[in-house]
């Protein structure tokens, strides 16, 4: 496999990468951990707006659905012991001028997703802490926050309407991806005590909340590598940590099956998807050799080196007409990155 990259634009400290349609056509968004620029790019990686100069502290970014380029952004997060002013804001083009507002504030708010069922859309808000009083202050554990979403935010004054906690005592809890399963939507959460599949209810029923791994994890993405017709579980693992590992599902919670020979210090990046057919997770680590790495099954678990010395912080695939792409937030080397693959011959 051929691996092309471009290097589409500099940004210090970037962080956060996000799908958004906007104008009708599929686009990507790329915000910034610190006080800088939030960037919108087309699908071939040219940049068409910025969308704000700052506050940065951008952790995650999602797009309302059926909006043509409005979306949620967490900002003011700029680190765990950072985090107390982190909020939701909505974010919107109007008249050719992209607008901003605060829809809601909950400290230390690191991860966001809406889902949709029936009909029906949610918030679901991941805190890393409920609060702190020094650095390195783990006393507070985070919580994991639903709340409707409501028709229109854009309106003066309209605000999220309150959260509500569907599980706390999350000590470290980083990590989120959404996951289809059956055609239903859920998150999937990731802290200390495991990772859990969050999802949204049918008219008249709960949440439901199942716990699938009971190892700590800081990140983990559903994919099915090996082609056996269901999906596996990679993880990194502990928190910020150096470890990452594959799991199956064995008599209804996942069992690790894998683990990488090597130790990839503050691994942080991961994604799951497609690479010229054949399903791959990705991951990044942001010291020691801070490389981008792919893993496939082929017979086993296989490791490929995909780029070096550039330290993502998160990843996210997509394709546009026949090119799988893949755009890395490289952090440590202010360096937002598109990369393209080609099949050998």
């Amino acid at each position: 496999m051929k691996i092309n990259k471009k290097i589409i634009a500099k940004l210090p400290v970037c962080y956060c990468v996000a799908p958004l349609v906007y104008k009708g056509k599929p686009h990507f968004l790329v915000g910034s951990e610190q006080d800088h620029p939030c960037l919108l790019f087309d699908r071939e990686g040219n940049q068409v707006a910025q969308i704000w100069d700052r506050p940065g502290g951008n952790m995650s970014m999602v797009q309302i659905p059926g909006s043509d380029g409005a979306f949620l952004a967490i900002r003011r997060f700029y680190s765990p012991d950072r985090g107390k002013d982190a909020s939701i804001y909505l974010v919107w083009e109007e008249g050719g001028t992209w607008k901003n507002k605060v829809v809601a504030k909950l400290p230390c708010l690191h991860r966001i997703d809406i889902l949709t069922r029936g009909g029906k859309s949610w918030v679901i808000a991941c805190c890393l802490k409920s609060g702190y009083e020094y650095d390195g202050d783990w006393r507070f554990p985070g919580k994991t926050w639903v709340c409707n979403l409501p028709d229109d935010l854009s309106e003066d004054g309209k605000m999220l309407p309150p959260f509500t906690p569907l599980l706390d005592n999350m000590l470290e809890n980083h990590g989120y991806s959404r996951d289809v399963q059956d055609g239903i939507m859920s998150g999937i959460v990731s802290c200390k005590s495991g990772t859990y599949r969050f999802t949204p209810p049918e008219e008249g029923e709960e949440w439901t909340v199942e716990k699938i791994c009971g190892d700590p994890a800081s990140d983990a993405r559903l994919i099915d590598l090996d082609g056996c017709g269901q999906k596996e579980l990679v993880t990194i693992s502990p928190f910020h940590g150096d470890t990452v590992a594959v799991y199956k599902l064995q008599n209804g919670m996942y069992q690790k099956v894998w683990e990488y020979e090597r130790k990839v210090p503050l691994a942080h990046a991961i994604t799951v998807g497609m690479i010229c057919g054949q399903p791959t997770a990705v991951i990044g680590y942001r010291n020691g050799d801070r490389d981008l790495f792919f893993i496939t099954y082929e017979e086993g678990y296989k490791v490929t080196v995909a780029d070096h010395d550039i330290g993502p912080t998160n990843v996210m695939f997509f394709q546009t007409g026949e090119k799988n792409v893949l755009i890395a937030a490289n952090r440590e080397i202010n360096e937002v990155a598109y990369y393209t693959f080609e099949e050998d011959a």
